[in-house]
């Protein structure tokens, strides 16, 4: 699998909604995977961190369906309908 971090994911965008959106998201998905991301404090340094840790993700050998539904019960309860999600979708394949 490539190694494709978070930044390079995120120049794959023009619009800066857009981006932020996906940092958000990712930043929250990688949360319950590597605790403790948010105390690092500011954006850039979060921003580096998961640039790492995304590529150590990519390189680690995961249950990424097992990474999916913790994140999905970690957010359950938000104001998203995260069943709508593609994403998740696959899930629900057997």
């Amino acid at each position: 699998m490539p190694k494709l971090s978070v930044s390079d994911f995120l120049a794959k965008y023009s619009a800066k909604h857009t981006q932020h959106a996906y940092f958000t998201s990712l930043k929250e998905y990688f949360e319950t995977i590597y605790p403790n991301i948010t105390e690092l404090g500011d954006w850039s340094k979060i921003r580096s961190e998961l640039d790492r840790l995304s590529i150590l993700y990519l390189s680690e050998q995961r249950d990424i369906r097992s990474d999916l539904l913790r994140f999905r019960d970690s957010i359950k309860g938000n104001a998203r309908i995260i069943e709508d999600l593609p994403l998740f979708s696959l899930l629900h394949k057997k």
